[in-house]
């Protein structure tokens, strides 16, 4: 009890300090004064007295400490004047105090940020209870049979709608919970308003197994997901927060889903956003509704045909592994029913059966849910997290090197302090204060600027205006405790070193001064260089990629493309979601080329069902008549209108384009690209021949070749490709327009985009945009790349050169007697710049050797990993688009330019020290020994 009441006494002393050496300072006073009266009337002489009353007490200061040591906790009291003299010195600093707190605020802030977004897309679990006995199920191996994929996940990821039923009605011993859930962007008219949301179709029992509770109303139940399915809705809490305003009679009103009506019945709980990172849902309909008879287009609903996406829950304490070998027995009866159900016409049955049977179930973790963007974004942000590793070590190297000389400039003060009895503890103490003020206020700037450098990756990584709105710039506790702890760790890190060289300082040789002249250790100056070293290699392993990079871009830049770009205007409408048929769709599509070629400033309009320059193509076996083997290929293809390619620019090699005669009454024909004559017909004429395309009997006459064009990709090689006239399509659900004009385009898009609403405005429009912009869409990751790279490359250079500046500096300071003994005895100004460059020279070059071959084998690896930082379908990971483009590793161009860049940055943080070294007054530096 007496040692706790102690304890609560020297706590409460901790805040009431001032007032507490106040008290006690005077009964220090009245104890000395009594002692003294009493030595007087003993007959001692008042100095006498007074004399032997300090001694009685022991020194009036040392039994002061010792009390008030007594009364507190004498490590917090030191840790506090520490911290305090500490911040005085360092406010009298401003320069020095400054420089460190940028440099390590930029480092620690693009940390954060990182981690932030590193958090966001791989780290967050999702917000349900107990995400830990979430599991998604997979089938390892590839399909033989078509599947319809989205951001959820790949081929390995979806199902067929009657193996999900299977598993869901086969529930094992109650082992797990099994839901099956499905997006796509529909239109969706509500008030009045038709646009394009995202749809969430979901099995019965999805938010029981999930979970979560409604904001309003109900969720959808079992009950819903029967037979053809329940036509209700339950709204996501943004979609009904922002579009309708949070009504609060939203409750059994309609609104309708492709030209289909369904009641709300819901609200789903703010912040649930489902099991996909990156898709907000907008609204939740039963899956059912999906494969329903009166869909205005069905899902298949056969066991070949695999979409459905699958969730389970986990009974507590089951491992996922023993959830997959429950299901193994279900999983293989769909097997079993798949390859009795492949169809006669499938080529390589075999083939097929193999695929399907070396294929494996597997339940994986669902914590976290799961994306495309996670797979996509993972291998990039792991770079970024090095990227800004190295921004960091730059800072904290600048740090380091800076304390290391204002520790140098105090060696006569900190010698003093230990000749009077400071021990090495508290002279560490010291400095490790310093260190921690200035790395915590760099954290807190790095906060700030984390914030900011978050808002400019959304940025870069958004490819258009839309924002990424899965990723927020909100501070989160783990966020601000990662950039509180990050800021310690460089404290202690950078600041360890100095507080090294502090207490090795001799008392003695610490005394001994000379004029202009710091005494140090010998290895102090050779750390420090050896810092800038480092600064040096890292800076040039962040130079060199970014001139590879802007290579690659003005490269792909000059690209012939093969077609005519300028002036040109591209959308899309799909008047399928309306309720158009064939017959329709081709009556508008002739219409709306009709009226946009007679407005004024339209010099052109044509039309294809297949956008150009956006990644997207589509694909079909293809049999020639006479080409060489004869055997099925694939193929690229694209409806097309008549005219297309003098309207496109893409010259005509062979026979004839489409006319209007290429209809549904006329012969099927087809027109090749230069590519594709090359490679079946590389020495026989191809017109006149026959192509069989589909698989299906479908035969066409080629009638004409053109020149390669790159159509899907700025940096994708022309490939194969067949060109078909639209007219003679009887599937026209979609179709892209391109519009030529005189005027500048932007001027003409508002008039375009009236004119089509006024011919129904119940058909949606898509990706209005000139030609230009796409073009720039389609290179965004090269252009986003090359902005980041530059970006950190930019900053590693800036810090780069302050650590230079401050290590040349200091060594101008330090011989400072030096060079004035050389300038008394004739040295010439402009040699004593050389010996000061040629210092800075050999920290240069020492840190191109060492960084040069390090930066190559780095670039090398990333080249050959393919890497993209775009978090939105291909080109991803493991696609060949995203390497460099016509440039090398090891171009000889990038890799000098590179270092001249560092040669100019380091001349110029440089030559200021070494002017000032050249106009020193040898009076001023010889006046005193």
């Amino acid at each position: 009890m007496r040692s706790l009441r102690a304890l609560i006494v020297r706590l409460f002393n901790l805040f009431g300090r001032k007032k507490e050496d106040g008290e006690f300072a005077e009964e220090m006073k009245s104890h000395l004064e009594m002692h003294i009266e009493d030595n007087l009337r003993s007959g001692m002489n008042p100095e006498e007295a007074r004399r032997q009353a300090l001694l009685k007490l022991g020194g009036l200061d040392k039994t002061y400490e010792e009390c008030r040591d007594r009364l507190g906790f004498r490590w917090m009291a030191d840790m506090y004047r520490d911290f305090r003299h500490s911040l005085r010195r360092l406010v009298k600093s401003p320069l020095l105090s400054l420089v460190v707190i940028l440099s390590l605020g930029l480092g620690i802030g693009a940390n954060t940020a990182i981690y932030s977004m590193m958090r966001q897309v791989l780290l967050r679990s999702l917000p349900v209870e107990k995400p830990d006995e979430l599991a998604l199920i997979t089938a390892s191996g590839n399909s033989p049979f078509g599947q319809a994929l989205t951001q959820s996940g790949g081929e390995e990821y979806v199902f067929s709608y009657q193996g999900f039923r299977r598993f869901e009605d086969r529930r094992q011993q109650d082992l797990a919970e099994i839901a099956g859930f499905r997006n796509m962007n529909f239109l969706v008219t509500y008030n009045e308003n038709t646009v394009r949301e995202n749809v969430l179709f979901v099995s019965g029992g999805y938010f029981q197994l999930m979970r979560v509770r409604p904001f309003m109303g109900r969720m959808l139940m079992p009950d819903d997901d029967r037979g053809d399915g329940n036509p209700v809705a339950v709204l996501g809490y943004n979609f009904w927060k922002t579009r309708l305003g949070g009504r609060a009679d939203i409750l059994n009103q309609s609104i309708h889903i492709r030209q289909k009506i369904f009641t709300v019945v819901g609200i789903a709980p703010k912040g649930f956003y489902g099991t996909t990172v990156n898709v907000r849902p907008d609204v939740f309909i039963p899956i059912t509704t999906a494969v329903s008879k009166d869909a205005q287009t069905p899902f298949a609903s056969n066991i070949l045909d695999s979409w459905v996406y699958l969730v389970a829950r986990l009974r507590p304490g089951l491992t996922r592994e023993q959830a997959t070998a429950a299901y193994e027995g279900v999983y293989a009866s769909i097997v079993e029913d798949q390859i009795a159900g492949i169809p006669g016409f499938i080529r390589d049955k075999e083939k097929a059966i193999r695929n399907l049977k070396s294929r494996r179930l597997q339940f994986i973790d669902g914590s976290r849910g799961y994306s495309l963007i996670q797979d996509e974004s993972r291998t990039p942000l792991y770079i970024l997290i090095a990227v800004t590793g190295i921004i960091l070590l730059i800072a904290m190297a600048n740090a380091a090197n800076l304390l290391l000389a204002r520790t140098a400039a105090r060696h006569g003060e900190l010698a003093t302090c230990s000749a009077i009895g400071a021990s090495r503890g508290r002279i560490m103490g010291q400095l490790f204060s310093e260190a921690l003020i200035l790395a915590v206020a760099g954290g807190i700037m790095g906060i700030a600027i984390a914030a900011l450098t978050q808002r400019l990756l959304i940025a870069l990584m958004a490819p258009t205006s839309t924002p990424i709105d899965f990723l927020t710039v909100q501070p989160e506790w783990p966020v601000l405790l990662f950039g509180f702890g990050l800021s310690v760790l460089t404290g202690l890190t950078f600041g360890l070193f100095p507080a090294l060289q502090a207490v090795r300082v001799s008392p003695v040789k610490g005394l001994i001064r000379n004029s202009g002249r710091v005494s140090e250790s010998f290895g102090a100056p050779r750390v420090r260089k050896a810092l800038v070293c480092v600064q040096v290699t890292l800076s040039i392993i962040l130079l060199i990629p970014t001139g590879l990079l802007l290579k690659s871009l003005v490269n792909i830049m000059n690209v012939d493309l093969g077609l005519r770009t300028e002036n040109l205007i591209a959308f899309g409408m799909t008047p399928y979601e309306a309720g158009y048929d064939l017959e329709k769709s081709r009556a508008l599509y002739e219409r709306v080329e009709r009226e946009l070629a007679a407005l004024p400033g339209i010099t052109g309009v044509t039309s294809a069902d297949t956008p150009l320059l956006d990644g997207r193509f589509n694909m079909t076996t293809c049999k020639v008549e006479n080409a060489s083997g004869g055997e099925p290929t694939w193929t690229s293809y694209n409806w097309i209108a008549a005219g297309f390619f003098g309207h496109m620019g893409i010259p005509l090699i062979q026979g004839r384009e489409f006319t209007e005669r290429d209809n549904p009454s006329g012969k099927n024909v087809v027109i090749i690209s230069e590519q594709f004559a090359k490679t079946l017909f590389p020495d026989r004429n191809p017109l006149g021949r026959n192509i069989d395309l589909f698989g299906s009997g479908y035969t066409a006459e080629i009638v004409g070749v053109v020149k390669d064009s790159r159509l899907m990709s700025v940096r994708k090689a022309p490939s194969e490709l067949v060109y078909l006239p639209w007219l003679q399509s009887n599937l026209l659900w979609r179709m892209f327009f391109f519009i030529r004009t005189g005027l500048p385009p932007d001027r003409l898009m508002s008039q375009l985009r009236q004119v089509l609403r006024e011919m129904d405005p119940s058909v949606p429009l898509s990706d209005m945009r000139t030609m230009e912009d796409q073009i720039r869409l389609n290179i965004y990751n090269d252009r986003a790349m090359l902005q980041l790279a530059g970006l950190f490359a930019v900053l590693a250079l800036s810090l780069a050169m302050l650590g230079l500046y401050g290590v040349i500096a200091y060594s101008v300071v330090r011989r400072t007697r030096e060079f004035g003994i050389r300038i008394a005895v004739g040295a010439q100004p402009s040699g004593i710049r050389r010996m000061v460059l040629r210092e800075m020279a050999m920290i240069l070059l020492a840190g191109l050797i060492v960084g040069i071959p390090v930066v190559v084998a780095i670039c090398n690896v990333a080249n050959s990993q393919w890497l993209s930082i775009a978090p939105w379908g291909p080109p991803g990971v493991g696609n060949p688009e995203n390497r460099l483009f016509g440039v090398s590793v090891y171009d000889p161009i990038v890799i000098a330019g590179a270092c001249i860049a560092l040669g100019l940055a380091a001349l110029v943080a440089t030559y200021l020290p070494a002017w000032r070294a050249s106009r020193i007054d040898p009076m001023v530096a010889l006046r005193c020994e």
